[in-house]
């Protein structure tokens, strides 16, 4: 009973809550957010639920659980770590992290970084939404300007919806305005401006990679396990199956729409995705090697081990084609698209 309240429970912050107070706080532009971030604003709805079905079949089997806990809780901190790198990234600001009524002053000579002063103040309506922005002493010398969130919202519109229309000079100082506005180092110094849905994005952030993590951990210790292997074996592999949707989501955020917010050129980019390639091979290589070890035991139906597999491939090929995510879950992409991979995702858990 106890691990079905804390799976509920789980549940609903990641599957439920944490959607719905995206949409309350930002409603017009909450499905911009989904589709600039889906990997943490779709992810969760449409595909971590299957991930805690699993993990309740899971863990209802016979276990030791004093090994079990202690095998898990060291990934529960390393998770905890990579949350910290996530949300104090200094490159990368989602804008949703940011409430809607969000400002923050910036004195001038901090633009010095990016732009030379004076034809910053001379083009300032380029960049924000009204002079009275400026920031002026008696003799009328600019001293700062107040960034508000609306002028963010403005240049987003113009680079993903008008590029073609600005010349390539101007696209870039437009990136690099964003960058600058869009890093942490600018807003952490008003806790004020972060919005409830930054603080549940990190739960969810934190509930994700700790399941990915620790199904590494329990996929490891199934294949070594002498009694229950197949459904030890078959439910953490389900698990790590379902968590490959969630790759080629964050690799399009951290390639594609980074490189036309930021102009970023990079292939990978983000601290994080720097552990993702070690995590895929790790849990592939681990599968192969129970399926290998264990051929014998293991009876599946032929079909549906052609499907989930199908589906993995798929996926895999999806995270180096940003075009394809674009269209399914990205800035092209429709919320009736997404509908339909919620009974994608009941497919998929009739398969598993």
């Amino acid at each position: 009973m106890f691990l079905i309240v804390i799976l509920v429970v789980i549940g609903l912050l990641v599957c439920f809550i944490y959607p719905l107070i995206l949409f309350c706080e930002f409603r017009k532009n909450c499905i911009l957010s989904c589709q600039l971030y889906p990997h943490i604003t779709l992810f969760p709805i449409l595909f971590y639920w299957i991930m805690l079905i699993i993990m309740y079949q899971f863990l209802s089997l016979e276990h030791n659980w004093i090994d079990l806990i202690k095998q898990i809780i060291p990934f529960f901190a390393l998770t905890y770590l990579a949350l910290q790198v996530e949300l104090k990234s200094n490159e990368f600001l989602m804008i949703f992290e940011l409430k809607d009524n969000a400002t923050v002053e910036v004195p001038i000579y901090k633009i010095k970084k990016i732009f030379d002063e004076r034809e910053f103040i001379d083009n300032y309506s380029l960049y924000l939404s009204d002079e009275s922005q400026l920031i002026k002493d008696k003799e009328q010398n600019v001293l700062g300007f107040l960034i508000k969130k609306k002028d963010i919202y403005n240049i987003l519109e113009i680079l993903l919806k008008s590029r073609a229309r600005i010349t390539e000079e101007q696209t870039v100082k437009y990136q690099k305005w964003v960058k600058f506005v869009l890093s942490y180092e600018l807003w952490k110094i008003d806790a004020k401006s972060f919005s409830y849905s930054r603080l549940m994005y990190g739960f969810s952030f934190y509930f994700l990679i700790s399941t990915m993590l620790n199904t590494i951990v329990l996929l490891v210790n199934s294949i070594f396990s002498k009694s229950q292997f197949i459904e030890h074996f078959y439910y953490t592999v389900g698990i790590g199956m379902v968590f490959i949707f969630w790759v080629p989501l964050r690799l399009y955020c951290n390639t594609h729409i980074k490189h036309i917010l930021f102009g970023s050129k990079k292939v990978v980019t983000g601290r994080i995705e720097q552990f993702i390639p070690l995590a895929l091979f790790v849990f592939i290589f681990f599968s192969v090697w129970g399926i290998l070890s264990s051929f014998t035991q293991i009876k599946l139906d032929t079909l549906k081990i052609f499907l989930l597999a199908a589906m993995v491939i798929i996926c895999l090929i999806s995270s180096m084609n940003s075009n394809l995510v674009d269209i399914t879950f990205g800035t092209k992409s429709k919320p009736i698209t997404w509908v339909i991979w919620i009974f994608l995702g009941i497919f998929l858990l009739y398969l598993l």
